[in-house]
């Protein structure tokens, strides 16, 4: 299946990444979403995506991944432990991690990052990052990277690094 957006505002969602789709967004905010995957709501699995590339579950023998465009502008995770890898030269605007132990993974650009419930780990990398890890939960590690940035932290939560605030 093949779903693009040529005008309005567009919110992709699959309930697998294992389908073989390919989304395209276009203008307006377009989201790649896997917060309705089974597998994770089961507690049997998670995804790894990275933008403008593919997205999929490590955990499934015969996945065919999912084509993700390098124009969609939002990062959904699912309910599982996801490996969430934004684009690695243009700014993310937004990747959103849910139930789980979430692995965050920024670009050269600016990354803004919302855990949530879970141990989660923040890699900025580069550009100002945003991190927001205040979720009542101890998070694994808060590194806005090279490029400095802020991060929203609870008293759970390891101390920052490289960011500003934190």
């Amino acid at each position: 299946m093949n779903v693009s957006s040529a005008g309005a505002s567009l919110r992709h969602v699959t309930n697998d990444p294992c389908q073989g789709h390919h989304y395209s967004g276009g203008n307006g905010f377009d989201i790649a979403g896997f917060g309705r995957y089974d597998r994770a709501l089961a507690g049997r699995g998670g995804v790894k995506v990275t933008m403008g590339g593919t997205a999929s579950d490590p955990s499934v023998r015969d996945c065919k991944p999912t084509r993700l465009d390098s124009d969609l502008e939002i990062l959904e995770g699912s309910a599982g432990d996801d490996t969430l890898i934004g684009y690695s030269t243009r700014p993310n605007l937004l990747i959103i991690g849910r139930e789980g132990a979430d692995t965050f993974v920024g670009g050269s650009k600016p990354d803004t990052f919302t855990g949530g419930p879970g141990a989660d780990t923040f890699l900025g990398n580069g550009g100002f990052d945003s991190i927001d890890a205040n979720d009542g939960e101890r998070d694994k590690k808060i590194d806005c990277g090279k490029g400095s940035g802020e991060a929203s932290v609870d008293g759970k939560d390891p101390k920052a690094s490289n960011c500003k605030k934190g």
